[in-house]
This record gives structure tokens, sequence and C-alpha cells, in this order.
């Protein structure tokens, strides 16, 4: 999402000898890229009662407000593409805290308006088209899970519970 290309990536291409592959962002700040769950993957994984209740509530209101059921992410589902996007470290953490989502374009398949819930920050760009590598069998983020994620940060923003 920010435009800044992958450290581990770039020092990849540099091992290679493949310095035209780097991008060229005009700029000289690289970013760790990361793995994000889209729906937590600590509703998937839980030691202690209190944290299984826990999942057990969150499961239910998933399943009554958005119509996701855990047996859609249970055991390793938890972790396929369709419930993770690719976000430098700083995004991973604002988007674990619900303060931003991705809202849906109509027309646009993959492709989806940042909505952030800081005031005065801008998350660049506002438009986000996931690459969809269909002919790979790699499925795009799910469209419902991202959703529900939105939901939810609107939710605690209006709560005021963002705040805490």
């Amino acid at each position: 999402m920010s435009g800044l290309p992958d450290a581990k990536r770039i020092a990849d291409f540099i091992a290679h000898g493949r310095l035209s592959k780097i991008p060229r962002t005009g700029c000289f700040q690289i970013s760790r890229m990361e793995a994000a769950h889209i729906i937590p993957f600590s509703l998937n994984k839980f030691q202690s009662p209190t944290e299984q209740l826990l999942a057990s509530l969150t499961w239910d209101m998933l399943r009554a407000w958005t119509g996701i059921h855990p047996e859609e992410l249970r055991g390793r589902q938890i972790d396929s593409p369709s419930n993770q996007i690719y976000l430098n470290t700083a995004e991973h953490l604002l988007f674990d805290t619900f303060q931003f989502g991705f809202e849906e374009r109509p027309n646009f398949p993959d492709s989806y308006l940042i909505k952030s819930n800081l005031q005065g920050v801008g998350i660049i760009p506002h438009i986000v088209t996931f690459r969809n590598v269909r002919n790979s069998g790699v499925d795009a983020p799910n469209p419902r899970f991202l959703k529900a994620h939105l939901a939810i940060g609107k939710v605690i923003s209006s709560s005021g519970y963002a705040n805490h």
C-alpha cells in the first residue's frame, strides 16, 4: 500500500545481480513487509478458558452480523491467502487495531477505497487493487472478510473505544 519496496526483496535483487528490478520510488526508504490477517489469528488459537470464551463470543458476533462462520477459517484456513493482505510493519499495526480498512469499489474487482479512522493521517494510495493471481490458484483477499473488518473498525471508532 505504501508504495515502498520490501527490504527482503531488494536484498534478493542485489544478491542475484538484478539491480534493474529494484523499484524506483524517488526516495531511499524501504520497508519490511508482512502478511496481515484480516480476521485475526487469535480467534483460532487460544490457550486459556477465558481466551476460548472471548473467541467464541467474537465468532458468534461475526456469524450474526456478517454471515462468516468459524468453519471457513478453522485450523490452517485462518492462514489462507483469502484471509491475508501484504502490508508494511506500520500499516500492519494500524490494520490490526482497526485504524483503517478497505471499502469495496462496485464494478472494480478486487479494488478498494482505503477508509481511515485516523484524523489528519493520509494513507497513500487511497485506492488499492489487490493483485489477483487466479490462474495460480492463489485467492485474492475475501471481500466479505474485508467488509467485516471495516465494519468492526467503524463500530470501534464511533463508540469512542478507539481512544483507549
